[in-house]
């Protein structure tokens, strides 16, 4: 009995995989039938998201849409890896600020390229968490005070 339940499991493993490979392999052809370039890279980013794959993203060609797909990647998939292909700064810090939120962690606040931006993920953290050590790395003198008085 045991024997045939493994058996039937893996059956079903082996379906469930086949069917994801050939949804993909048919939305991927589907994407390539838009001519509106913008249409195209909604479609593969839509694509991206459904199957947490950061490789569909490499096919859009728009900034805007590339770097939504990496920074929504990056972030649910916790691999801050994807950030680095970002290249817009506004979604850069979005992306590491999205990190450090959802791994509660400071760290990847540091990362971010300009100031105001890093001082904002910093106190938000500090927020989280709350922890008014992390208040010390905000460089914004006010805002550092303002951190540590709310805390």
């Amino acid at each position: 009995m045991r024997k045939g339940l493994i058996i039937t499991l893996a059956v079903l493993l082996v379906f469930v995989i086949g069917a994801v490979l050939v949804y993909y392999s048919l939305n991927q052809n589907e994407c390539e039938k838009n001519s509106d370039s913008n249409l195209k890279d909604g479609c593969y980013y839509a694509q991206a998201k459904s199957l947490n794959d950061p490789k569909i993203c490499e096919k859009i060609e728009g900034t805007q849409w590339s770097d939504s797909c990496y920074y929504e990647l990056a972030v649910s998939l916790q691999q801050d890896s994807l950030c680095t292909k970002v290249i817009e700064s506004v979604r850069i810090a979005d992306c590491y600020q999205g990190l450090a939120e959802a791994r509660r962690d400071p760290a990847y606040c540091g990362y971010i390229p300009t100031l105001s931006s890093k001082d904002n993920c910093y106190a938000v953290i500090a927020n989280m968490l709350p922890d008014k050590t992390v208040c010390e790395y905000i460089q914004n003198s006010e805002q550092k005070e303002n951190c540590k008085r709310f805390l």
